[in-house]
């Protein structure tokens, strides 16, 4: 029917019936393959649905449990600041200082701010809603009674003042909003745990789907393999070699969108670690114990290197993803706009440049400058301990196949390395004696093989490293 038969199994094949038996094997792996390709779809497209299904169902849980943790900080916030409130006036009608109304002055002016937040917050609650009714009109009541005292201790001193607080009915009104405070957390106490408990069981559900489905999918790809090595038997090395590089690229595709994602979900909480630190700096720099009075500087260097590491991780998923734009351009334009973008790290240092002539290139412009941004950028950092620094870049085989080069002086490193040098995080020198993200070599490396480039590199320890590149043949 068209078909034609290799030429390992021409002899077995004598008889119609033969031939029709091979027809019929033909036919039935390619049933086989169908049926595998259909059922590797509906699991795709089910493993898909209900994995976006249950992250959003444990991204919602995880954001009511943080609601409900903020609610608690909230109600505690309020709380303190109400105690500050009667500690402060008690402490002036005893002393007449006026530094003891601080606290109370502070809460005057802040608690109906916190109040309106905490409203904000318990919007979706009604009985909380209740509550803070209750507790704005014993503040208002417990504010007048401290206003008072305030008044008898400035006007008659301090016996007028203690005459006030026996008479009044502060302890009272402070007892009942104790009370309410209490209810309040013990409501939201209830509803953390009912939430927190729903989100480890979201979350356990979750994990035993993904077991369940790696467990299915092993049983698929056994299942698959099986049919289609039947077809691998009748098909060519082209097809094989077509296969593997197609599903090469699907893998790397998958790769860089779960790479990009991760990145960009790490951004919100460095941002949270970030505004958390410095705001614990600020309001506990003065009681912090001097031995830990550095941590919180020090959280923050860590969360800018962490934010540095995902941009470059996302700098290379986008490089990964995008396709080049080829354009006959001048490296030297490009050189030189490299080097306008690195003066900030060049200020200051004692650098002789080294600037050969350049050629004209069919590359992608905005890529090529990423990759001088980078080779320069490690050669300035690398020769920081030389005075003078000295970088050279110039361009070998002008006439056949360009070859620019880049040359330093700087420490360089040894060549038993060198195999490791354009990995993702790889480092051959220590953070603290040059600061680095391990992912820029490897962002060159990537643009070098999307313009079907080589990039090699060549160094010895303290006498300065040498990078070459290729782009392709001269236009």
């Amino acid at each position: 029917m068209g078909e034609e038969v290799p030429d390992d199994c021409t002899d077995m094949i004598s008889t119609k019936d033969h031939g029709n038996g091979d027809m019929g094997m033909k036919l039935y792996t390619k049933r086989g393959i169908r049926s595998a390709t259909i059922l590797g779809a509906l699991f795709l497209v089910t493993v898909g649905v209900l994995s976006i299904r249950s992250s959003i169902i444990v991204y919602n849980n995880s954001q009511w449990v943080s609601h409900t943790n903020e609610v608690l900080a909230q109600i505690y916030k309020i709380d303190l600041l109400s105690s500050e409130f009667a500690r402060g006036v008690r402490g002036y009608a005893l002393t007449g200082e006026s530094i003891f109304l601080l606290p109370y002055e502070d809460a005057v002016k802040n608690l109906p701010i916190e109040i309106n937040k905490l409203k904000e917050l318990t919007i979706d609650n009604p009985n909380q809603q209740k509550r803070i009714e209750q507790l704005e009109a014993l503040l208002k009541q417990f504010e007048e009674q401290e206003s008072q005292i305030i008044t008898a201790r400035k006007n008659s001193g301090t016996e007028a003042a203690k005459s006030r607080i026996i008479s009044g009915s502060s302890e009272n009104l402070f007892n009942t909003e104790q009370q309410i405070f209490n209810d309040m957390v013990k409501d939201e106490d209830v509803l953390l745990k009912q939430r927190d408990d729903t989100l480890k069981r979201n979350v356990t559900l979750m994990q035993i789907f993904f077991v369940c489905s790696g467990l299915f999918g092993v049983f698929f790809l056994v299942y698959s393999s099986q049919t289609i090595q039947q077809e691998m038997m009748l098909a060519t090395k082209n097809q094989e070699l077509t296969q593997t590089v197609e599903h090469i690229q699907v893998v790397n595709k998958e790769l860089e969108a779960f790479t990009y994602s991760v990145a960009h979900d790490l951004r919100a909480p460095l941002r949270h670690i970030d505004g958390f630190t410095r705001m614990l700096e600020e309001e506990c720099r003065n009681t912090l114990p001097e031995s830990v009075r550095e941590l919180p500087k020090q959280i923050c260097e860590r969360v800018s290197y962490m934010g540095q590491l995902i941009e470059a991780i996302l700098t290379l998923s986008k490089i990964g993803q995008s396709e080049i734009k080829p354009q006959v351009s001048n490296l030297k334009t490009i050189l030189d706009a490299a080097q306008e973008e690195l003066k900030k790290e060049s200020t200051g240092r004692n650098i002789e440049w080294r600037i050969a002539e350049m050629p004209f290139v069919e590359c992608d412009p905005w890529l090529v400058q990423i990759v001088f941004n980078n080779l320069l950028s490690n050669a300035i950092k690398y020769t920081n301990k030389k005075d003078p620094a000295v970088i050279e870049v110039d361009c070998l085989n002008l006439e056949k196949e360009p070859t620019i080069r880049i040359r330093d002086n700087g420490v360089g490193f040894s060549m038993k390395y060198a195999d490791k040098l354009f990995g993702v995080f790889q480092r051959l020198h220590r953070q603290e004696d040059f600061e680095g993200t391990g992912i820029g070599l490897a962002i060159v490396h990537r643009i070098i093989e999307k313009h079907h480039g080589r990039i090699w590199c060549e160094s010895e320890v303290n006498k300065g490293t040498s990078f070459f590149f290729t782009l392709g043949p001269q236009k």
